[in-house]
């Protein structure tokens, strides 16, 4: 009784540590495809700092392109 106890306990220890640790890739995995555009304005704003760009070109989010516009 109380290794059956034990081996269930151990089962679900096991089954959620898995379950976590595919949650923390997966949201690791969206964050970073999420947050590529910002990369990106980064990676031009440092191109534009250092003189290979005038201003910033290509097509932003919504949020961005306003502000590449002046």
């Amino acid at each position: 009784m109380v290794a059956d106890i034990r081996a269930f306990r151990n089962s679900v220890i096991w089954w959620l540590g898995g379950l976590a640790v595919l949650l923390a890739v997966g949201l690791a995995v969206l964050i970073r495809w999420g947050l590529r555009p910002l990369r990106r304005v980064r990676d031009d704003l440092r191109k534009i700092r250092e003189g290979d760009l005038s201003h910033l070109e290509g097509d932003y989010p919504s949020e961005i392109e306003r502000w590449s516009r002046t």
